[in-house]
C-alpha cells in the first residue's frame, strides 16, 4: 500500500516509462522501477487546481492548471523534473481545463507545419492549439464563445469535447484536406459534466 499526502486522482505514465500522480495541487513522480518512491515535483508553489495530464512522443509532459498549462522541464540541467509555465499570448483568462495531445501520422495537410502533433486546450473563453510543443497558440474558432469546453477525448480520427451539458466532434476530412470544425453530437440531460472517457467504444 502506498501512502500520499494529498488524496490522488489520476495516474500518467509518460512515453519515457515515468510515472505521474496528480491531485488537486500538485504532482509526484515516479521512476517505474520502485512503486514506493514518489517524489513530489516542484514549479507549480501557486496553483491552486491541476486538472489534466497529458504528454507527447518525444518525452515531454504537459499539465492544465488554474494559471494556465505547465511543461516538465525534464533533462534542462539544475532544473531538471520542475514545471515550467508556458507564455499563451493574447489570451486573457489562464484558468485551462481540457488538455489533449495527439498524433496523426497520416495527415499532411501543409508541409510547413506538423500536424502530426497537435496540442490542445480550453478555457472560459474557447479552444486553442499549438503545433510546436506549446511555444505558441492559435483559437480554434468553431465554438460560440459562450460554449466552455472542460475534456477532451480521442479515439481513432476523432475528437470529441465535452460542455457543461452536450457533447462536440471534429475529425479530420481527406476530402477537405483539414480538420473539420467541432460539431455538436449529443446534449446531455444532467446538471454539469466535467469528463469525458471512452471505453469499449462507448463514451
Amino acid at each position: 500500500k502506498i501512502s500520499m499526502p494529498e488524496a490522488v486522482y489520476r495516474l500518467y505514465k509518460s512515453s519515457m516509462g515515468d510515472y505521474f500522480a496528480v491531485t488537486n495541487y500538485g504532482v509526484y513522480k515516479n521512476d517505474g522501477v520502485d512503486f514506493s518512491l514518489w517524489t513530489k515535483m516542484d514549479g507549480l508553489d501557486h496553483v491552486k487546481a491541476i486538472r489534466d495530464i497529458t504528454g507527447d512522443t518525444v518525452g515531454n509532459v504537459y499539465i492544465s492548471t488554474d494559471l494556465g498549462v505547465f511543461r516538465l522541464n525534464r533533462d534542462v540541467p539544475y532544473i531538471e523534473d520542475t514545471w515550467e509555465q508556458l507564455s499563451i499570448t493574447g489570451v486573457r483568462s489562464n484558468d485551462i481545463y481540457g488538455l489533449l495531445y495527439h498524433s496523426n501520422k497520416t495527415v499532411d495537410i501543409d508541409p510547413s507545419i506538423n500536424y502530426s502533433d497537435r496540442l490542445i486546450i480550453s478555457n472560459e473563453l474557447g479552444i486553442l492549439q499549438s503545433f510546436n510543443q506549446g511555444r505558441s497558440w492559435e483559437f480554434i474558432t468553431d465554438l460560440n464563445v459562450s460554449v466552455k469546453i472542460y475534456s477532451f477525448a480521442k479515439e481513432g480520427d476523432y475528437i470529441f469535447a465535452l460542455a457543461n451539458k452536450a457533447i462536440y466532434r471534429q475529425n479530420y476530412s481527406a476530402f477537405l484536406g483539414d480538420w473539420t470544425d467541432f460539431v455538436k453530437i449529443a446534449e446531455l440531460d444532467v446538471k454539469k459534466s466535467r469528463k469525458i472517457l471512452i471505453f469499449n467504444d462507448r463514451i
